[in-house]
């Protein structure tokens, strides 16, 4: 279990618990995914490119999009469960 701290809520760094992350990528880089100490869950992977970006509705300031192998987001819910 990897515990980490780069999220920041409201002006402080959540801690996050690793969950799933693809066993392909070695010991570095992404997709992943994390559970935070509020409960939601933080999604590390590849940005979308901006072409993709403009499909998506109602993006608001501060908010982005990354693409990540389904495997990993049932990998980190079963885990979770």
């Amino acid at each position: 279990m990897v515990m980490v701290q780069p999220v920041t809520r409201r002006g402080r760094a959540m801690k996050l618990k690793l969950l799933a992350k693809d066993t392909d990528s070695g010991k570095a880089g992404c997709p992943s995914v994390y559970l935070a100490e509020d409960g939601s869950l933080v999604v590390q992977g590849h940005l979308l490119d901006s072409a993709t970006e403009d499909n998506l509705l109602n993006v608001l300031p501060g908010e982005g999009a990354v693409r990540i192998d389904p495997n990993i987001v049932r990998a980190a819910l079963t885990h979770r469960m």
